[in-house]
């Protein structure tokens, strides 16, 4: 299978961003290598389904352990939407960032006719739910 891809600034083209790699393409390149980094590092203890808070909102989602992607002794990788959204968790913090690339789709996920969705980037804190 011969895979082709289209070269693309992946650079902000705002004035302030100084050449920066935006944050999209940042925790993109983080999941490809922390995903590559092998055996040395295994899906973690995650047993319990985990409540995220959004920043200065009142949303609320929640994940849940067969939905881990990854782990390392710093960060838990979930993969949420068969691969469209992107959610890393730092373990000592709790502080997440999660990434929809919702504008991968062909077309909107409210109304087939419409088009797609932009990327959601939301940021928020997070704690494991545990049964008492």
């Amino acid at each position: 299978m011969l895979l082709v891809f289209k070269k693309i600034d992946v650079r902000h083209s705002s004035d302030n961003n100084h050449g920066r790699l935006s944050p999209v393409v940042f925790i993109l390149t983080m999941v490809l290598i922390l995903g590559t980094l092998g055996p040395g590092f295994s899906k973690a203890d995650v047993s319990a389904p985990i409540r995220c808070h959004v920043t200065d909102t009142d949303d609320v989602f929640i994940v849940y352990p067969p939905q881990l992607a990854f782990s390392s002794d710093r960060f838990y990788i979930f993969q949420l939407m068969n691969g469209l959204t992107v959610l890393i968790i730092n373990r000592d913090t709790g502080r997440f960032n999660r990434l929809s690339n919702l504008n991968l789709l062909a077309h909107s996920t409210v109304d087939p006719f419409m088009h797609r969705e932009p990327i959601q980037f939301f940021s928020g804190t997070c704690e494991m739910i545990i049964d008492d």
